[in-house]
């Protein structure tokens, strides 16, 4: 502190820590308006996990009343004055809460990082920021600190050390080996797996096994398959995830539509097909060496036609088969508006117009591409980018407009769209884009008898796969009278996918992109799953319930054969009879013990007996669990020691009796709320903060350690308990199966991870709904497009109200939050009076949630729970929203 004083600006105050509210008060009663507070924590800690003292608890709780005696009292000084701002830095030493270079010196301290996620959330006008700073015992620690809280820019969770600055970043990880193994024979079955969906998306070759082909398919050796926007569109993460997962069918291999190459095998009721038959072929996860396809989505290729060329035809000629012989239906003479018509499917639309007898006007957005579309002969090009195209096609059919829009442009581009369709026109959506995105459509237009189609062969195959084979069956007639030709395209070696994907994502290309795999690419081999050691013993504290039960069965699935289960109480606890029939009719040697795994002693003595009676220990798993949540403004003492010992004490009572035996496991499981910091779950959190942390520094030790922060899991803990799975769904946030849970840490104890967040999230919905998740940190897994994105009317409906008096300001506001209260409790208008007690309508916490989330969407701003649950009637949440929304207009 004394370094620092000289280094920092004089309106930063760096506080000592107490837990004292007068002094609070007081201190933040002389500040300015706009208030910077620094709070140091664990100065005069020695380095070293060892060298922290006392039980992680004790030290939790410390941290704990001093952030929220801290809150408080910034909340008490911000609702005073609505012109009052204050900003919470939170500085420690390094903990092990965040991955290196971070060192995990002092583990118990990161219970304090937990606490500060929650208060983040629970008080959003509080801005909370962190900060690890690695002491040199020098100047430079104060002036590396005083840049920071002088010059804040847009982290909030931010690592300081004499070899520079560091931030983190979530990434999403597939569940394979790190590095790809060389490019050879071994490898004789890949695919392309996509991981981290969105804006930093990975792509790499995998080993996957040839599928089988079922009695009506061929099996392909794929020589060359061809992209398309919608494998773009997934790898950007903008397919909902529900399609994404139908799609997955359980592999993660579904990238690629289509795809030539040669049949290595037939199925048994197949016919007019041999194994080296040459063929092209529509399919889904057509990006890998070997794949399997309908025989009635395949036909044998043109004499002389190569792979490359043949990869180009099916999709887009399936897709102008079906948007204009089956849903447009034109005659010969009628005018048709093709956008993008320098893309794959334009190119073909181009082909069949001329074939039709129709008149063309082309759209394509640079100038190269629309110097090519005239010299194949068409007339009326335009700029598909330029907001007047609307017009200049007005004038180009004398005013009339045109009979058919086959479009592939996004936004505004469609109602433009529209309003240049003549009377009858007809409109054949073929984008995504606005379709995933539930987007909205002008309904004028329609008053001149137009007609609007969306052109979605993946429905189609789904639903009617004998339409789509009827039309694949005319499209490869007519490829093989030579009447459509394969599309301009441009060639990637396999090794170049990510290149490829790139140039189709920013249009840098012209007709096809196709993905050559006649050179095989570096292949990732998976990684190999743990398996248990059977004459080893595993040890699961909380394991006689919830998913330690479920742990226990996952590991006797596996092969151990010595388990020890954990419980406060032991064979009593209710499911326990259950289990240790179902394990010991397995052939599994169970011994059960009431313990309390936070007692040092207690848990001595379980090991002494283990060791006296069973094969010698080889794994722990920690999966001990208490919940009490409530907001930290209301959060005692007794209800953050009950979640926090279990939990942080427990891993390090384990810690330390197991650190010199022969393990090759310690598994402890978190959660992910601790990632986001959830609200009202601060002691929880700090809890599994400090077993992440833990993790770390028994690494860094060279001990066992694997930390997995679980995602809500459907069958078993709080979501299920409270039957919440839909509202968690509707927030971005589906269930894990146990099943699922178990296969991915089976995964990753055969990886070489510390700590691992398995979740399955949703993270546009997510980013929507948690204001946590538009954090920095979470960057690299938000929603496509910009950090400003807005969601539901919020910018409008801002611009609205700066132009309202605060009267009507208010009643406006007040308004939109009635209209969601009645959905939510199914009633009317005159039954929700604005100054009626929330608790008066019946809305109870559940419900609460389901306001939080929808008013958070449909206004563009996020309140935390805590301040909607501490509203006491419709007008005061609106009064909140309100001053939130107003206040993100500057």
């Amino acid at each position: 502190v004394p370094r620092l004083a000289p280094a920092a600006d004089p309106h930063v105050l760096v506080a000592t820590p107490t837990d004292d509210d007068r002094h609070w008060d007081a201190l933040l009663a002389e500040q300015p308006a706009t208030s910077t507070v620094v709070v140091l924590l664990g100065e005069d800690t020695p380095h070293g996990h060892d060298a922290e003292g006392g039980p992680p608890t004790e030290r939790a709780l410390r941290h704990t009343r001093l952030l929220r005696s801290l809150a408080l009292a910034a909340r008490r000084r911000t609702e005073s004055d609505d012109g009052t701002r204050v900003r919470l830095w939170l500085v420690t030493p390094p903990t092990g809460a965040l991955p290196g270079p971070e060192r995990p010196l002092h583990p118990s301290t990161a219970c304090a990082w937990g606490v500060a996620r929650t208060l983040g959330n629970e008080y959003p006008d509080l801005d909370v920021r962190r900060i690890s700073l690695d002491l040199t015992g020098t100047q430079a620690d104060a002036d590396r600190l005083a840049a920071e809280l002088t010059d804040p820019g847009p982290e909030d969770e931010i690592l300081l050390t004499r070899a520079g600055r560091f931030v983190p970043r979530v990434r999403e990880a597939a569940l394979t080996a790190r590095e790809p193994a060389p490019a050879d024979a071994s490898a004789t079955s890949y695919a392309l797996r996509l991981s981290a969906p969105g804006r930093n998306y990975r792509l790499d070759w995998a080993a996957a096994p040839a599928p089988a082909p079922g009695p009506d398919e061929l099996l392909i050796s794929v020589s060359a398959a061809a992209l398309n926007y919608k494998d773009v569109l997934q790898a950007l993460g903008a397919i909902p995830v529900e399609e994404r997962q139908e799609e997955a069918g359980g592999n993660g291999f579904t990238t690629g539509m289509e795809c030539a190459g040669t049949v290595l095998a037939v199925g048994s009721r197949v016919t007019g097909f041999t194994p080296g038959d040459r063929v092209m072929a529509f399919g889904r996860g057509t990006l890998r060496s070997h794949v399997t396809v309908p025989a009635a989505m395949a036909a044998r290729l043109p004499h002389g036609m190569d792979a490359c060329r043949a990869a180009t035809l099916p999709v887009v000629f399936l897709t102008v088969h079906h948007a204009l012989h089956d849903l447009a239906r034109p005659v010969a003479g009628e005018t048709v508006l093709v956008h993008g018509a320098a893309g794959g499917v334009g190119l073909a639309a181009l082909q069949y117009a001329r074939q039709a007898g129709l008149r063309v006007v082309a759209t394509a957005g640079t100038a190269t591409k629309r110097d090519l579309l005239r010299t194949l002969g068409v007339r009326h090009v335009l700029d598909s980018r330029s907001p007047g195209f609307a017009e200049r096609v007005k004038e180009m059919t004398d005013g009339v407009g045109v009979d058919i829009v086959l479009n592939s442009l996004s936004g505004e581009a469609m109602t433009r769209g529209l309003e240049v369709l003549r009377p009858g026109g007809r409109f054949i959506e073929l984008g995504k884009r606005d379709i995933y995105a539930d987007g909205r459509l002008p309904l004028g237009p329609f008053l001149n008898a137009i007609t609007f189609s969306a052109a979605n062969l993946d429905t189609l195959v789904n639903t009617r796969p004998e339409t789509v084979a009827t039309a694949f069956a005319e499209v490869a007639e007519r490829v093989g009278q030579g009447v459509h030709q394969p599309v301009p395209h441009h060639v990637y070696p396999a090794h170049r996918v990510t290149e490829a994907f790139e140039a189709l994502q920013h249009s840098r290309h012209i007709g096809k992109v196709v993905i050559s795999l006649e050179e095989p690419p570096p292949v990732r081999e998976e990684p190999r799953p743990f398996t248990p050691d059977a004459n080893g013993t595993y040890l699961i504290t909380g394991g006689l319930t919830g998913f330690g039960a479920a742990t226990a069965r996952g590991l006797a699935d596996r092969g151990a054969r010595h388990l020890v289960l954990v419980g406060r109480r032991g064979a009593r606890t209710p499911d326990a009879p259950a289990l240790l029939e179902d394990l010991r009719r397995r052939g599994v040697s169970v011994s059960v013990h009431a313990a309390d795994v936070a007692d040092p002693v207690a848990m001595a003595e379980v090991l002494r007996k283990v060791d006296a009676a069973q094969p010698p220990l080889r794994g722990v798993l920690h999966s001990a669990t208490v919940i009490d949540d409530a907001p930290l403004g209301r959060l005692t003492p007794d209800q953050a020691q009950r979640v926090l010992l279990p939990k942080a004490d427990g891993a390090e009572v384990l810690h330390r009796l197991t650190r010199d035996r022969d393990l090759e496991l310690f598994v402890v499981y978190s959660s992910v709320s601790a990632l986001f910091g959830n609200q009202n779950q601060g002691g929880y959190n700090a809890a599994n903060l400090f077993l992440e942390a833990l993790t770390r520094s028994r690494r860094a030790a060279g001990l066992p350690g694997l930390a997995v922060a679980w995602g809500a899991l459907g069958e078993h803990g709080f979501v299920a308990r409270h039957g919440i799975g839909d509202v968690m769904r509707r927030m971005g946030f589906g269930m894990l199966s146990s099943e699922e849970a178990l296969t991915a840490l089976e995964t990753l104890l055969g990886r070489d991870d510390d700590v691992a967040v398995v979740t399955r999230t949703d993270w546009s919905l997510a980013r929507g709904n948690f204001t946590a998740v538009r954090a920095p940190r979470f960057r690299d897994v938000g929603a496509v497009g910009g950090d400003d994105d807005e969601r539901g009317d919020g910018a409008a409906l801002r611009q609205t109200l700066a132009a309202l008096s605060p009267e009507e300001a208010l009643a406006r506001t007040t308004e939109v939050v009635t209209d969601i209260l009645c959905r939510i409790l199914q009633t009317t208008v005159d039954r929700v009076p604005a100054d009626r007690r929330l608790d008066q309508l019946g809305l109870d916490s559940l419900m609460g949630v389901e306001l939080l989330t929808a008013a958070n969407q449909r206004l563009g701003c996020a309140l935390s729970a805590v301040e909607v649950l501490d509203s006491t009637t419709v007008a005061d949440v609106a009064r909140r929203y309100l001053r939130r929304l107003l206040q993100s207009t500057g």
